[in-house]
């Protein structure tokens, strides 16, 4: 299986990155360190340059500028899910193509996370070879039993990237920080030979290595500087790109949220507690969940108790008879509440109530969640995941009561579903528990280890019957699988885990068996949590507030109580109306451009020569420019004399041999049209102020005029394939846009705009209007920009005064109520492809911005 890769967003967060050394000068070959035989990385760009492209990136980002430059630790933001880990490692291609660094360490605070890494770049290795033309590059564990990796990782002249845990070389004691006689270290540290590299670090989770300890460690490698890549940052340093959880969401690059609340109703006739924290001030105290007598009746409650109180006189109710508070503990590993009555309590805990049962009907829902989804996925090639978490693992190892519910609830739910009935329990569930300090798998576990953490690609096989997995905080940061589904919580007592660490395993998009992420809908990520649904939404929304500056940052958080099924009306399917239309609009068709390459060479030297204007990164005075071009090969070669630092001139030749290549992979332009385009402007120059700016801003240049030239010059033809009606399925929406209609192929309609609510109600109210559609998600069409989805399908009749039918009319909209001027460019273009789309099938296509647009298209008619 092979993971697809490589979004806008990701490349937006490469960019930044690139950006911040612009004006470094790539060597034409590695400096060595002939007394070591060290191959270092060097930075030539000073820091004041660096600041200043900080800046000018922050004011890109829409981020807060930095008026100083606090170390050379560089913050990227990325939600849970969205691929950072992809993104770092196509930045390490990136930095050595651009600039020629080699040397990079990644360190992970968890094996969990250095086992994401190495999968990540497994499956992306063979996009980097085509990419980087086949790049000598060696990705390899740091292993403190092989310490000749860390001498030939210092010498070797190609990309050497070394993944590293924290606890590897944190303390003096490590391996790493101690003196070798041998191995060629010669009396040396390993650590002292690993400087020499001033290595590029890549912190992965960051947060969780900003102890002292960690920080010291970390700036005894000597880094050239540091990239530092999480979702949840505690420090911010030098922040370069932020993709936040609203971002994430509302790109639809995530997953959509649903909670399922599972609670005991209050019982009044039981002694429930639940304790849930202690609190030390000028004396211990905790505070508890009840139930209380408030006026005339009783209910859940919060009090806060002392040594010596009793609960009876705290809460009015005499279920609490002996529960006097004896002692309150709070000391490592041990925080509890004891009582006269010998009860005792751990924060987090619960006497009373219906625990187990609440447990079993989580379980339930959650399996049969799993079971529906499977069914409805099974046809787009989708295995279903879920993803059990749990406090105490002897809850579920050696046949705990958590496994013995689970497979009686299994069990009894199979048989209703095909892909399962021949499955015993055993077969179908998995477990990974490490030890807390080690990280190491517990006793036991090494193939669920190597399942679940090794090899993502088998356990997203149908092949492995595996798909419901039980964890605990073995599977935190750093471990997630794009096709877990369902959450569900099990904890009996605090969680360490917490609410956006949970569902951070099951945010990303999923993947078929092709390894395909497939977005053509934004399908619900579904947790089912033992509290209620207000409580844990609170909860949820509170850590996106400890983790973020500002308010909102955490995505809408749906009901799965609220869930509706927006339902297929099948009689309509056989709607002489809905026929006819969907004969017309069901047509799938490929595009085709004839473009005058000299029109587009002549615009791209006009465009570059009007708006082109690179900013200095340092100064630079030109000396000579060589441009060589045959059927063979390509290069521009730049010689210049620098200025900066010091008073005394720097004599430096440039030699840029893939420029002609970059622009050539990044546009669909011959390099002789390049050639044309770089010997055609008027402001080459300009390459001497900053190559790479150059080059990134000449592709984006020649990208765009080259869009609006393929679609000015489209034409579509229809295939011999159509959009199936069988797509026309029942759908669970928790939206509450929604509109009932008797006009359409379901039984309701949801609306993404109250433009698109107007839209919807005149439709369903003008007696012209037989019939018309929302078209659907999975209803796209092809064109250079991207696929797009038009709106509305609709069906409207014209009739003469007499009452006779004159014609029958078919409509394609498009509903937008922003301006022209405030529509994205793509979305433009988009609209152009549709027009063009819709010319090849002969139905009509409008853009409607008002009501009245629309209404004067019914009265015209077709």
């Amino acid at each position: 299986m092979k993971l697809d890769h490589s979004k806008e967003f990701q490349l937006d967060a490469i960019t930044s990155t690139l950006s911040l050394f612009e004006g470094q000068i790539k060597p034409e070959e590695s400096f060595v360190d002939y007394v070591d035989g060290v191959v270092p990385n060097m930075l030539t760009i000073s820091k004041e340059e660096i600041l200043k492209n900080l800046k000018s990136i922050q004011k890109q980002n829409s981020l807060p500028i930095s008026e100083k430059l606090n170390g050379m630790d560089f913050s990227i933001e990325m939600e849970t899910g969205t691929g950072k880990t992809y993104v770092y490692l196509r930045t390490i291609y990136e930095l050595n193509e651009k600039y020629g660094f080699k040397k990079f360490i990644i360190i992970v605070p968890s094996v969990a996370i250095r086992e994401g890494t190495k999968y990540n770049f497994e499956n992306a290795k063979k996009d980097f070879s085509i990419l980087y033309n086949n790049v000598p590059i060696e990705f390899k564990e740091f292993r403190s039993t092989k310490l000749s990796y860390v001498r030939q990782f210092c010498r070797n002249n190609k990309i050497d990237v070394m993944i590293i845990t924290r606890d590897s070389f944190n303390k003096d004691s490590n391996i790493m920080n101690t003196v070798q006689r041998e191995n060629g270290f010669y009396g040396k540290k390993p650590i002292e030979l690993i400087q020499k590299t001033n290595p590029i670090l890549i912190l992965d989770e960051p947060q969780n290595l900003d102890t002292q300890i960690s920080k010291m460690a970390i700036e005894k490698l000597c880094p050239s500087f540091t990239l530092r890549y999480s979702a949840t940052h505690k420090d911010v340093y030098n922040f370069v790109y932020r993709l936040s959880p609203v971002d994430a969401y509302r790109k639809q690059l995530v997953k959509k949220i649903q909670v399922m609340a599972m609670r005991e109703s209050e019982d009044p006739n039981s002694a429930y507690i639940e304790l849930l924290e202690i609190k030390t001030g000028k004396k211990i105290q905790a505070k508890l969940k009840v139930i209380k007598k408030l006026k005339d009746s009783f209910s859940e409650a919060i009090i806060t108790v002392s040594q010596k109180d009793d609960l009876v006189k705290k809460t009015q109710n005499p279920q609490y008879a002996g529960f006097k508070v004896k002692n309150i503990f709070k000391m490592t590993g041990r925080k509890l509440i004891q009582f006269t009555n010998g009860k005792e309590i751990e924060e987090g805990g619960k006497h009373g109530g219906s625990n187990e049962e609440i447990q079993r009907e989580q379980i339930r829902e959650t399996i049969l969640s799993h079971l529906n989804k499977q069914k409805e996925l099974k046809g787009k090639n989708i295995k279903v995941l879920s993803l059990f978490f749990i406090d105490k693992v002897a809850n579920y190892r050696n046949n705990g009561p958590l496994m013995k519910i689970f497979d009686e609830e299994f069990t009894n739910l199979k048989r209703n579903f095909d892909d399962f009935k021949n499955f015993e329990a055993h077969q179908v569930r998995d477990s990974y528990f490490s030890e807390s300090k080690t990280d190491k798998p517990l006793e036991g576990d090494s193939e669920s280890f190597d399942r679940i953490m090794k090899n993502k690609s088998k356990l997203l096989s149908f092949e492995d019957s595996v798909s419901f997995i039980f964890s605990h905080s073995a599977l935190r940061e750093g471990w997630d699988n794009p096709n877990v589904f369902n959450i569900c919580t099990l904890n009996q007592s605090v969680s360490k885990i917490k609410k956006r660490q949970e569902i951070g395993r099951g945010l990303r998009i999923p993947v078929n068996q092709d390894g395909e992420q497939i977005f053509d809908m934004q399908y619900p990520l579904t947790v089912i949590a033992n509290e209620s649904y207000s409580e844990y939404v609170k909860g949820l929304q509170s850590e996106y507030d400890k983790d973020y500056e500002y308010v909102g940052a955490c995505p809408p958080i749906e009901n799965k109580k609220d869930e509706v099924l927006i339902k297929i009306n099948k009689n309509q399917l056989k709607n002489k109306q809905f026929l006819q239309l969907w004969d017309k609009i069901s047509p799938k068709t490929k595009f085709f451009s004839e473009v005058n390459s000299d029109e587009l060479i002549k615009e791209c030297i006009k465009t570059i020569n009007e708006v082109l204007d690179i900013d200095f990164g340092r100064r630079i005075i030109k000396d000579t420019i060589n441009i060589d071009y045959d059927d063979k090969s390509s290069s521009i070669e730049l010689t210049w004399t620098t200025v900066g630092g010091s008073d005394e001139p720097l004599e430096t030749n440039y030699l840029i041999k893939n420029i002609l290549f970059e622009i050539s992979q990044k546009t669909t332009l011959t390099s002789k049209s390049i050639v044309k385009i770089l010997l055609g402007i008027n402001n080459l120059e300009q390459i001497f102020k900053s190559p790479q700016r150059f080059t990134s801003s000449i592709i984006e240049i020649i990208k765009n005029i080259t869009n609006m030239h393929l679609i000015e010059h489209i034409d579509y033809f229809k295939i011999n394939k159509n959009w199936s009606q069988s797509e026309f399925k029942d759908v669970p929406s928790v939206a509450t846009t929604i509109l009932n209609t008797t006009k359409s192929i379901s039984d309701k309609i949801v609306y993404d705009s109250e433009f698109e609510k107007e839209i919807a109600n005149i439709l369903n109210e003008d007696e012209r209007v037989k019939f018309y559609l929302k078209l659907p998600h999975w209803y796209k069409i092809e064109t250079p920009v991207g696929t797009y989805n038009p709106d509305w399908a609709i069906v409207s009749e014209q009739v003469n005064p007499q009452g006779q039918l004159e014609q029958t009319c078919y409509f394609v909209v498009e509903s937008k109520a922003k301006k022209r001027e405030n529509l994205g460019e793509n979305e433009q273009l988009k609209m152009k492809c549709g027009l063009k789309h819709y010319e090849s099938l002969k139905v009509k296509y409008e853009i409607v911005k008002t009501i009245q647009k629309l209404e004067e298209i019914q009265r015209k008619g077709c």
